[in-house]
């Protein structure tokens, strides 16, 4: 959901007040931090609390309210990198864009997580296991990649062979995939793993 310029700039201002203050700023420090009128931040909190950005919860009387932001809101707000959904490590399967949840890690512009799924990257991934993946088309020969075909993902070494790509699987019982390179198109390369426990201990997955 797209916010108006103003809602836009209060959410940049909660972020840059967060790594200032080491918290979540509260609203009448939002409104001297922005040079608004308490109402007109209200108004804005309002709007952005409607479209399920965060909450504005109340203290009680002579004490100001807290601000709450949902995952949504802390995604856009840069406190985690999201997971967007899961990714075959097997035969391509149906790509996921939305948000499933929010990794519990310093965010770094362009990277996001992916849970992966089937056994065809055995033993390097495992089922389960979350790959963080730095946005980008460019691919290194044999580097592991997120590649969409045809609507589809999957998760594979990655080799050029002239005008076409072969994904190789890191389990020896799936045979490489050979596509045309016009038809594939590199997501992002996988830059680091999660694994078991580390997992349920970062992430909050989206209900």
């Amino acid at each position: 959901m797209s916010l108006s310029k103003g809602q836009q700039r209060v959410m940049e201002q909660i972020a840059g007040l967060y790594r200032q203050l080491g918290r979540l700023p509260r609203v009448p420090e939002l409104s001297a931090a922005l040079g608004y009128s308490y109402q007109a931040v209200r108004d804005h909190l309002s709007a952005l609390e409607r479209k399920g950005f965060l909450e504005v919860v109340s203290q009680g009387q002579g004490r100001a309210s807290e601000l709450r932001p949902t995952l949504a809101g802390r995604t856009l707000l840069g406190l985690g990198i999201p997971l967007l959904g899961s990714i075959p490590a097997g035969r391509p399967g149906e790509a996921v864009q939305e948000i499933r949840g929010l990794l519990a890690l310093p965010r770094r512009p362009g990277y996001y997580a992916l849970l992966v799924e089937g056994d065809s990257m055995a033993d390097y991934f495992v089922e389960g296991d979350v790959v963080i993946v730095k946005a980008t088309p460019e691919v290194r020969p044999g580097q592991i990649a997120a590649v969409y075909h045809e609507g589809r993902t999957t998760l594979k070494y990655v080799y050029r062979r002239g005008s076409r790509v072969e994904l190789r699987a890191h389990n020896p019982l799936y045979p490489p995939l050979v596509l045309p390179a016009r038809e594939l198109q590199v997501q992002g390369i996988y830059e680091s793993l999660l694994r078991g426990r580390l997992v349920s201990e970062l992430l909050e997955v989206v209900m």
